[in-house]
């Protein structure tokens, strides 16, 4: 006696909320598996973001990339720069095409005051605890024991 077909469970689109049945290609229906994994009912549903990635704003920044560097003025390795260092803010008015080294020192530049004073309170840690001023011993290296 052949073996009934299991019954398929009642699954709804994540996205529009659409009864999902399993796909038919042809005669042929979709296989079981992957109608249990699928969480969407078509591809248009599938393609329906309901947030953005950083990646995605990054990539729909590049769109309003210029063709030179706005400082040095060379035409290879350009990145988008957004002034307000909100990637989600891709108005034009917002982006500025840079080359990579004239990124790399914008960021530096700006961040120069963030970096001193983590590195003075590295420092001031430092002393506190007293890293450098540990016991030595006769030959040079510290004492064991510590």
């Amino acid at each position: 006696m052949p073996v009934p077909p299991k019954k398929d469970p009642i699954k709804f689109c994540e996205i529009c909320g659409v009864q999902m049945t399993r796909k038919r290609y042809g005669v042929r229906l979709e296989d079981r598996g992957v109608f249990l994994r699928r969480r969407r009912c078509s591809q248009s549903c599938a393609n329906s973001r309901t947030e953005v990635t950083k990646d995605a704003h990054h990539w729909r920044a590049r769109k309003h990339r210029a063709a030179t560097c706005a400082r040095c003025g060379t035409t290879s390795d350009l990145h988008v720069h957004h002034v307000d260092r909100n990637p989600a803010n891709n108005n034009p008015i917002n982006l500025q095409t840079l080359c990579a080294s004239c990124h790399l020192k914008l960021h530096w530049s700006e961040d120069r005051a963030k970096r001193l004073a983590s590195a003075a309170k590295g420092a001031a840690t430092a002393a506190r605890r007293g890293a450098n001023s540990r016991r030595r011993s006769t030959d040079g290296r510290f004492a064991s024991g510590e």
